[in-house]
Formats: structure tokens, sequence, C-alpha cells
């Protein structure tokens, strides 16, 4: 699902940029509207199912079929069950939630003026446009990877890699002036960026259970998107103030940093009751 995600930036940043410079933003944005609804919301509402047993599937490795002694079980799960009360009564909600905030105040403030900044170290358009070109390349190819690797969240290297990741291209943007620099800079952290998106998913699910994740994440993310919006705002606020983006890059370096430590502490809860599905 994110492979297509980020594959849409790898296909739609182009045409934009062709769009832009042929009939300018206006009908940039139409074209945006259409595709939106012929390859988002009319599929969605016609062929997204709201789990895969509603299309007969299980899970890897279950055989609906075995003659096993284990067969009720595979037949018969149980998914923990919250509210979100409860959910928000534990130590593990405040620290996942805490950590991907922090992580999206930073990762916003930087998606943001990534093209302003470049422009500000003296690259042409052509550059600054292959540069984001060469991220979401990156990220596409990246994700399949980061998906293996966010199924083993449960260790807690796990759970903090892609924040190390996203500190560390933060760090190599402060010497953004040498384009080798740059650009490794830009690959590590459109790693961290795929690493952070599929972690949390396999997060939230693995700690909270398929049957409340709704309800749960929903709750936890009103932080998340909420730290986001504001992300930008203190990116340019700090530009203002100090006429560089740099002194922000630090800053955000210590913000990916404190998320990595408060993701190692985010353990498991444990669910307050169960149902069979």
């Amino acid at each position: 699902v994110n492979t297509g995600s980020t594959l849409s930036n790898v296909i739609l940043m182009p045409v934009s940029v062709y769009v832009i410079s042929q009939s300018g933003w206006r009908s940039m944005f139409f074209l945006f509207a259409i595709i939106t609804w012929v390859v988002v919301l009319i599929p969605s509402i016609t062929l997204m199912r709201r789990r895969p047993e509603d299309m007969g599937l299980h899970p890897d490795g279950d055989d609906p079929n075995s003659t096993n002694a284990n067969s009720e079980e595979i037949l018969t799960k149980q998914e923990p069950v919250w509210t979100r009360r409860e959910a928000m009564r534990t130590s593990a909600f405040w620290l996942v939630s805490i950590s991907f905030a922090v992580a999206s105040f930073a990762f916003q403030g930087i998606n943001i003026s990534m093209a302003p900044y470049m422009q500000d170290l003296n690259y042409g358009d052509a550059m600054v446009a292959s540069a984001l070109f060469f991220r979401a390349v990156v990220m596409t190819i990246g994700l399949p990877i980061m998906g293996l690797i966010a199924e083993k969240a449960h260790y807690a290297s796990v759970r903090l890699f892609p924040f190390a990741l996203q500190g560390t291209g933060s760090m190599l943007f402060l010497f953004g002036e040498n384009p080798v620099i740059l650009f490794i800079g830009l690959a590590i952290y459109g790693l961290g960026v795929t690493g952070i998106g599929v972690t949390q998913e396999v997060i939230w699910a693995n700690y909270f259970g398929r049957y409340s994740l709704g309800r749960v994440r929903s709750a936890g993310f009103v932080a998340t998107f909420g730290a986001g919006a504001t992300g930008p705002v203190f990116m340019n606020l700090v530009y203002d103030l100090l006429n560089s983006y740099k002194p922000a890059f630090m800053l955000f370096l210590l913000f990916f940093f404190a998320a990595s430590i408060l993701i190692i502490f985010a353990k498991p809860p444990k669910p307050p009751r169960f149902i069979n599905v």
C-alpha cells in the first residue's frame, strides 16, 4: 500500500512540474482533482473491504482446511478489545503517540522547506527537482525492505531504526553545500521516512490489535497530525528569525533522537479483554 503512495511521487512529480510550466497552478490542481476522484475515491468506495476475512483470506501460514488438532484455533482467532479510554490509560499509547508526533513535527518541517533550503544553497531548479525525484525513487525502492524490517518491531533496535535514519539525514543536510553529501542525506532520510510509515502501522496493530485499531489509532493520530501541522510553521519561524534553515535542522536532529529514546520504552500493553473473530 505504501509503495503505491511513494510511487505516485515518482510519477506525479514530473507531471506536476510539466503541467505548471505549460498551464500554471490552476490547471495542475484541476488535473489532480480529477485524478483523485478517478484513482482514489471511486475505487475506494467500490473495491475496498474492511478486513482480509471479508474476501476469504487468512493470516499467512494459517490453513483453514487443516485437519490437525489446532484447526479450531485457526478458524477462531482471539483479538484484543480496547475502548479508547482504556488505551489512553496505558503508557504504551502515549509513548507511541508522542514518538510519532515528534517525528511528524520534524518531518513536516523539513519536508516543506527542503526545496527552498536547496535554493538557498544556490542549487538551480533542475537540481532541486532532480534531488526530490531521487528521494522519491529511494523511498519507493526501500519500502519493501523497510517493511520486512518493520515486522521485527518487537525489538527496540528496530523501532528506533527509522528515527535514527531521519536524524542522520538531518545531520547530513547541514553539509548540503556538497552535492554528494546532500544526495546521501536525501537517501538516508528518505529510507527513514518510509521506515516510520510502515513501522507505526505495525506497532499500532501489534500493540492494540486489529479489532480496536481504528478507535485507538485515530486517537493517537490527533497528536501526530497536530504536530505535523506545526512543524512547517516552526521551521519557517526559525528561518525568519535567524535567516538560516540550519539551526532548525540541528533542533530536528535532537527531536528525532528524543523520539527514538521514547519508542524504546514503548512495550505492548496487556489487553483488558479478548473477542473471538
